[in-house]
């Protein structure tokens, strides 16, 4: 089905083990590894080696962005499978999964340098956005972005991990809603697209579509999304991104958008007037609950040096480690094999 969408989940957080482990030479153990087989292998014998498709484990990482409250604390980055979003799929329980997990030897806490990223693609029988659509998806981006600056926490707005990508971007800074929109029309490509809507090629932004130039392995990344520490703080953002994107995809032309409110009211009727087969309405209505009106954008302050060296530092991690993308891309080749 064309509603079939595939999401990924990146998960950033900090842990501090309720109990310390020690090897033999009484030096502190490093459990990563039993965590990661524990993650891997969500809600089953954490000892237990994993027989599943790559695309289909969780795994777990460092991210050099999260920065720990004290020497205790451990910072991780969980990677979900690449998940079907439909009626059938299990992604809810899964992340219920690892979080029971986690929390049977670790408190889980996220600070302001915690954040959570939802990778969504189109279904594995069409897995190249159409033009068409990626246009519509910038246009709403642009529509309702101070609906969404008001529905994040204010440490994710001008956010140096997930910049506005319209006032941080110096290809549209200044540049009204309507004349950003003009610019996406006269986009050709997914290429051209992911060079306007993320600076030429500058993926630090709240919507990244610089995976786009990877072709059929192609992602649209939110990035603005807080820290979770449990499966409500998670799942409702999964819920918005993939609501956002379908009612995008299904609003061909500005005119069917100039009808809602910049507001989170308007954002609101928007993403809920289509019916999204999976979807559960109750998860989405926790992000909207108390929230109204709009916040305008702000534009990044500018970095300190360690600032600018960290995002180079992290942009040479990316070019490493991108395990959404990997995980896609087995998935892709495992589809065309049971095609062919």
């Amino acid at each position: 089905m064309d509603t079939d969408y595939r999401i990924g989940i990146e998960m950033e957080m900090l842990l501090t083990p309720f109990k310390e482990d020690y090897d033999e030479s009484g030096g502190l153990f490093d459990n990563t590894p039993r965590l990661c087989n524990a993650v891997y292998n969500a809600g089953e014998d954490e000892d237990k080696v994993s027989t599943s498709a790559p695309y289909a484990e969780w795994s777990v990482t460092n991210d050099v962005t999260i920065r720990p409250y004290s020497d205790g604390q451990r910072p991780l980055e969980s990677v979900s499978p690449v998940f079907n979003y439909s009626e059938q799929s299990s992604w809810h329980r899964d992340v219920a999964q690892v979080f029971a997990t986690i929390e049977r030897k670790y408190s889980i806490e996220c600070n302001q340098s915690c954040g959570l990223h939802v990778h969504i693609s189109p279904p594995a029988n069409n897995p190249v956005w159409s033009i068409k659509t990626l246009k519509s998806i910038c246009r709403c981006i642009f529509h309702f972005e101070g609906a969404i600056e008001a529905l994040v926490p204010e440490h994710r707005r001008g956010n140096m991990w997930a910049m506005n990508n319209r006032c941080g971007n110096s290809m549209l800074r200044g540049k009204s809603i309507r004349a950003c929109c003009a610019l996406v029309d006269k986009c050709n490509s997914a290429a051209e697209i992911a060079d306007l809507m993320n600076d030429d090629g500058r993926r630090f932004f709240s919507w990244n579509f610089t995976n786009l130039y990877k072709g059929r392995k192609a992602t649209i990344e939110f990035r603005q999304a807080p820290g979770a520490t449990e499966p409500k703080g998670c799942t409702p953002w999964v819920e918005f991104v993939a609501s956002f994107v379908h009612a995008s995809k299904m609003t061909s032309s500005h005119h069917g958008l100039i009808q809602y409110a910049r507001t989170v009211q308007g954002l609101h009727q928007f993403i809920t007037r289509t019916d999204l087969p999976g979807s559960r309405r109750g998860l989405l209505e926790m992000l909207f609950q108390g929230k109204r009106g709009y916040i305008v954008p702000r534009a990044l302050r500018d970095l300190t040096i360690e600032e600018e060296l960290l995002q180079q530092t992290k942009e040479r991690e990316k070019n490493e480690k991108n395990l959404v993308m990997e995980k896609l891309e087995y998935l892709i080749s495992a589809f065309n094999l049971v095609e062919s």
